[in-house]
């Protein structure tokens, strides 16, 4: 499928909206059904059945066939079971019900609701820190509860193939042979646990919880892209600071001095957007054309020795060239953003990617600015940019975060 469609099969009307809304947060269009006409449809369905003051087996039956319809013309990427928090209603029928339709290899089963107090201890439900066997909740006249052990209360359905997951059960060894894993939680971290031990492609698996493990399963990861520094300053300061990030993992691509020497700059243009694409394949990465001012020294006299004595010739040469590469590499992948070093580096790359200037969003310290461009190939593009000596030791390492911090 080229979009993706999730089934939510709920047993009233208020837990078909507090866990269907974990779709509408995360992006995905979702309605709640009540009667499914057993159509085509193109976007997540949360089935409200309805089921949990009826008999068991009124409810398994009604599950069995509202499922069945809304199956029976619409695959699901996954199916998830919604159960009430403290456990009421026709749990284990309802399950078994759709088991025998979704053929599911695993079940997994976490009820536990960390943000209204109601957790998992044990193979326990709890509420507010008591068993549910111990609160008002078996007061309930329309959903009476027998047993706060979620492992037995499945056992009545699924016999020895349910087995529970304490906290201390090491979440890469989960038992192999049982059909049904019961989770222990307390936190959400327990439920996003829970979710990266047993998620797999090549398995198909039947999730069973609350609105807390429904959050947790539906979160869609921020991408994270990385961020691309252009350093054409040399001062001690900015020199200072890139090798203060390189210290702290961030990758240098350095241009070589016999590649600037070079009169056709499109050969070297080439080398170096790859060189760049590559390293940024791993994190977030520095171009410069020097890491040591004896080096820049060298190339100053080795343009001298080619007949260029203007520094100022000499510092647009490599500005251009450094503006030519990172311009290239905006164009061929999606960056975070860029900072900037120095203010002809940053007039020459806003000039490359073809902006009309930049919008100024804040200042993230004393002279150092964050930016969106305005226009060109990058419209939008975060920047940050600032006069070569300004800043601490680790100003560009902390922007270079800053800007690479997810969407």
């Amino acid at each position: 499928m080229s979009r993706e469609k999730y089934l939510i099969i709920a047993d009233d009307f208020t837990g078909a909206s507090d866990t269907g809304v974990q779709l509408k947060k995360n992006g995905y269009q979702a309605e709640i059904q009540l009667f499914p006409t057993g159509g085509l449809v193109d976007h997540s369905v949360v089935l409200d059945t309805e089921s949990r003051t009826i008999s068991p087996v009124a409810a398994s039956r009604k599950v069995a066939e509202l499922v069945k319809k809304i199956t029976e013309k619409n695959q699901f990427n996954l199916v998830y079971k919604k159960i009430d928090s403290t456990i009421r209603g026709n749990i284990g029928e309802e399950i078994h019900a759709i088991s025998d339709l979704y053929q599911p290899d695993l079940i997994v089963v976490a009820p536990a609701l960390p943000n209204a107090n109601r957790t998992t201890i044990n193979g326990i439900q709890m509420l507010g820190g008591k068993p549910l066997m111990a609160t008002d909740i078996t007061n309930d006249p329309l959903n009476p509860l027998w047993t706060d052990n979620i492992v037995e209360l499945l056992q009545k359905e699924f016999g020895r193939d349910v087995e529970l997951v304490s906290l201390k059960t090491n979440k890469r060894a989960l038992p192999s042979k049982a059909k049904v894993l019961v989770f222990d939680a307390e936190t959400d971290s327990d439920l996003e646990a829970v979710v990266a031990s047993t998620r797999a492609k090549e398995r198909r698996i039947l999730y069973v919880g609350s609105a807390g493990l429904a959050s947790v399963l539906f979160k869609k990861s921020k991408r994270v892209f990385p961020s691309l520094a252009v350093v054409g300053s040399i001062s001690e300061t900015s020199l200072s600071q890139m090798e203060y990030a390189a210290e702290n993992g961030i990758s240098i691509v350095t241009i070589q001095l016999n590649d600037l020497l070079k009169p056709d700059s499109l050969p070297l243009i080439s080398k170096y957007q790859e060189l760049v694409h590559s390293s940024l394949s791993k994190g977030d990465t520095i171009l410069t054309v020097t890491r040591k001012k004896e080096d820049y020294q060298k190339t100053i006299e080795a343009f001298e020795s080619l007949g260029t004595v203007d520094r100022s010739e000499i510092s647009r040469i490599v500005r251009e060239n450094l503006a030519a590469i990172a311009s290239e590499v905006v164009k061929a992948q999606r960056l975070s953003g860029l900072f900037l070093t120095g203010g002809d580096t940053a007039i020459e790359m806003i000039r490359a990617l073809g902006a009309s200037g930049s919008e100024i969003q804040e200042e993230i310290t004393p002279g150092v600015v964050l930016g969106t461009l305005i226009g060109g190939i990058a419209d939008g593009l975060k920047i940050v940019t600032k006069a070569g000596a300004f800043g601490q030791q680790d100003t560009l390492l902390e922007s270079m975060k800053r800007l690479s911090g997810g969407e």
